[in-house]
């Protein structure tokens, strides 16, 4: 049986918009798109049709915050406020990943880069409705900045990816994510990139973060030093000299699908180098990049250099809640050139390709996923689209409940 949807504007995003168009879908999946009038669709009146929504970069493991982790400044200080909750006693990890799949869910999101800490992997992501009607991919974070760390945490990524839920859980697939240049040693994040190339599965690595991440990698100074030297683990041959975030990312050629999370510092070689390639993506997270008070991010040197930009929601660490379409709103507040569209393919069709997810999800294209995000749009006799998606006051919906 065919179901047929029909709405005053409908965004496949591959494509330009379509007004008054109908969505076809059979099985699940769709079967046409088209501005054709059919009187027996099920007409959803004033809203916008997106796919849903994509959020390559997540911790849900904070999903039980009420507010963001402060101080926020110092950025290390910030670090160790997040290591001192992550070690209380009284919390369920399980509990929070699940709070967060049920937020991301119903917030629209279908498609998440989830960072995984925790071994509690059958606990935190099966056996609900409300997760398992979100999708993932897991990457296991690896933390290993000292050298007789090295063999265990290559255990660690490699029994990962052969677990045995993502065998069995189709709405789950694994990826890696070495944390960042400060927190695992150049020479096991050579090995866990090796690693991701053989088993072909995706990448993610904080990466150019903070300028003092900058001046611990070309001078071994500052106040990740002083962080490092506080924990104990310091020593004067711990990082090569003069290295800088290019070293991180040349060895992101090798990797399918590479994710280079912030980047907020990248220089002018750097961006080149991330534009210039289509496996790798950066993925900017609005309100957590405002909440660290960061200097103006480069998303939008990349995209005018030809490389692909994703919108996250960081976690609840960092930013208030894990709503994507806020941080989609939030940028198209900001001085910037690009069409509705456009921007929409930066929580759609961009996300599914640095996930290696773009023939099942990120447009509404046929023979993709049935899976909208609905945006009720303000009563206006206006037509210009632009100005009326990202209304603030616009109601939003991840099912066709309105």
């Amino acid at each position: 049986m065919t179901d047929l949807i029909s709405a005053r504007w409908i965004f496949p995003v591959d494509t330009d918009p379509i007004e008054n168009g109908t969505i076809e879908i059979q099985d699940g999946l769709i079967t046409a798109v088209h501005s054709r009038s059919i009187p027996e669709a099920r007409n959803l009146g004033n809203v916008a049709i997106l796919p849903a929504l994509i959020n390559p970069h997540v911790h849900l493991e904070f999903s039980d915050l009420k507010e963001p982790i402060s101080p926020s400044l110092p950025f290390t200080d910030w670090i160790r406020s997040v290591i001192r909750f992550r070690n209380q006693e009284n919390r369920s990890i399980p509990e929070a990943i699940q709070k967060g799949s049920l937020e991301s869910s119903q917030s629209g999101s279908a498609l998440l880069g989830e960072i995984v800490t925790t071994d509690f992997l059958d606990e935190s992501y099966t056996g609900t409705t409300a997760v398992e009607s979100v999708s993932k991919i897991l990457f296991r974070e690896i933390i290993g900045l000292q050298p007789d760390q090295h063999h265990d945490c290559l255990s660690l990524a490699t029994d990962f990816l052969e677990h045995s839920i993502f065998q069995t859980e189709n709405h789950l697939s694994s990826g890696i994510s070495p944390h960042a240049p400060y927190s695992v040693h150049w020479d096991l994040y050579e090995d866990l990139t090796s690693l991701a190339e053989r088993k072909h599965v995706p990448l993610a690595i904080h990466l150019a973060e903070t300028r003092s991440e900058l001046e611990l990698l070309t001078s071994q100074t500052g106040e990740f030093r002083k962080m490092l030297e506080d924990f104990g683990i310091w020593f004067e041959s711990l990082f090569r000299k003069n290295q800088k975030p290019m070293d991180y990312l040349k060895q992101l050629e090798k990797v399918e699908n590479a994710l280079v999370i912030h980047g907020n510092y990248l220089d002018d070689d750097e961006l080149n180098f991330l534009a210039s390639h289509s496996n790798m993506t950066l993925v900017y997270c609005p309100r957590t990049h405002s909440y660290f008070q960061h200097d103006s991010h480069p998303w939008k040197e990349v995209i005018n250099r030809g490389g692909r930009v994703a919108l996250g929601t960081d976690g609840k660490s960092s930013n208030p809640d894990l709503e994507l379409w806020k941080e989609v709103q939030f940028l198209s507040r900001l001085k910037h050139s690009y069409s509705a569209n456009n921007l929409l393919k930066l929580v759609t069709l961009n996300p599914a390709i640095a996930l290696g997810k773009e023939n099942e999800w990120g447009s509404l294209s046929v023979g993709k996923k049935a899976r909208f995000f609905f945006v009720k749009l303000p009563d206006s006799g206006s037509s210009e689209i632009d100005s009326l998606l990202f209304h603030q006051e616009n109601e939003v919906f991840p099912e066709p409940g309105c």
